[in-house]
């Protein structure tokens, strides 16, 4: 009797556990094996998962790789100025080993011509091989071409109800503003300014231990993360791009004891691809000008779309940032921290403490 109930437990285990499997390969959420049928692709899925689908099964000669910094370009934007095809491949809070990760899928693809990159400074800091919540919780099935690995996507009750989700908002109409690759991985909403003085104060941007910024762990990361790939692929072109963050982010950099790490950061960059003729460097990070508007900022440091204008002109002009310059400007972000009182520059703003 046991036996037998056992064995029926079994095969009906067994038949569950197939129809799981068809129906996410059938319904592929994350577009792992291919665009969908039955709805328009959903770009507001986890960027971890989604992205290395879109990335295989996309038609595109450009990407976009980054942080939260670069989600907000808008590709059409690039279309319009640049004339490329574009593909947002950015993920939110990457370290830099997990934006070599997409990347990585991404030069897999014989058409690709120009890959705009976010540099942040956050990103490269700590272990060379880090990722954000772990190397165990990165879908690293997702990435490889290991077929026989796919089990932890197929035999997958998580991967099902996402479809299900995803389903819901497309046809009962509840949410399809991600089904436009135009909004592809945008901030729903920009709180202009809602947490910019909160955020200043509470002092925790980029908050890390002790010696995570340092510059040999810049050195070692950027060799592997940002030079390697470089140097592999000298029939692409990479635009790297220092995000501008506010006055208010350096102050807190400046405030938590890692200036001259950041600052020498921003040469190791210079200094690494200036001779490596598939790369250019753009500097609006620099720009005293640009980063004490604060009201062009949500908080210290995500600006609002209006700078990405100024971004992509710099790219479409060819204003290239030379060492000499990156030297020039860590000379002003400098010296603007002893002139620029925070606090005042708040209030003259307007914002509430």
């Amino acid at each position: 009797m046991f036996y037998l109930w056992v064995k029926k437990f079994t095969l009906i285990l067994l038949f569950f556990c197939l129809i799981l499997v068809g129906a996410n390969f059938i319904l592929d959420p994350y577009i792992h094996y291919r665009v969908p049928n039955l709805h328009p692709p959903y770009f507001g899925s986890d960027q971890r998962h989604l992205n290395p689908g879109l990335a295989k099964n996309f038609s595109y000669d450009s990407v976009i790789i980054g942080t939260s910094m670069t989600e907000q370009i808008h590709i059409f934007d690039i279309e319009k100025m640049l004339g490329w095809k574009t593909l947002k491949l950015s993920i939110s809070g990457a370290t830099a080993h997990e934006q070599l990760q997409i990347l990585s899928k991404a030069l897999e693809k014989p058409s690709l011509k120009n890959v705009l990159w976010g540099v942040d400074v956050y990103s490269f800091g700590g272990e060379t091989e880090s990722y954000r919540n772990g190397k165990e919780n990165f879908p690293h099935y997702l990435y490889d071409s290991n077929f026989l690995n796919d089990f932890r996507y197929l035999l997958n009750i998580k991967t099902l109800l996402d479809e299900i989700d995803i389903i819901k908002k497309y046809y009962l109409k509840k949410d399809r503003f991600y089904f436009a690759i135009e909004n592809s991985f945008l901030p729903r909403e920009t709180p202009k300014n809602r947490n910019l003085a909160k955020h200043f104060l509470d002092n925790t941007i980029g908050t890390r231990p002790r010696g995570f910024f340092s510059t040999s762990h810049f050195q070692e990361s950027l060799e592997k993360n940002l030079f390697l790939p470089i140097k592999s692929n000298p029939s692409v072109h990479f635009h790297i791009v220092f995000p501008p963050y506010s006055i208010l982010a350096w102050h807190t950099i400046n405030n938590q004891g890692w200036l001259l790490e950041a600052l020498q950061f921003r040469l190791l960059v210079a200094n690494g691809i200036q001779n490596l003729p598939n790369a250019s460097l753009y500097d609006p990070q620099s720009d005293i000008q640009l980063i004490t508007q604060l009201d062009h900022y949500v908080d210290p440091t995500h600006y609002l779309p209006i700078y990405n204008d100024i971004i992509l002109r710099m790219i479409k002009d060819h204003q290239n940032t030379t060492l000499k310059e990156i030297k020039e400007g860590n000379e002003r972000l400098h010296n603007s921290l002893k002139t620029i009182d925070p606090l005042n520059l708040i209030k003259e703003h307007g914002f509430d403490f």
